[in-house]
């Protein structure tokens, strides 16, 4: 049971982790393209 917990956590985790790159390469790509 406790493993699964973990395992569960850590999936959330590295979901988080894409998200957030997704949503900071967005913000970038944003604010870049209007200048360019």
């Amino acid at each position: 049971m406790f493993q699964l917990i973990l395992l569960d956590l850590m999936i959330l985790l590295l979901q988080n982790k894409l998200r957030n790159r997704r949503l900071r390469q967005s913000q970038i790509f944003g604010t870049f393209g209007s200048d360019f």
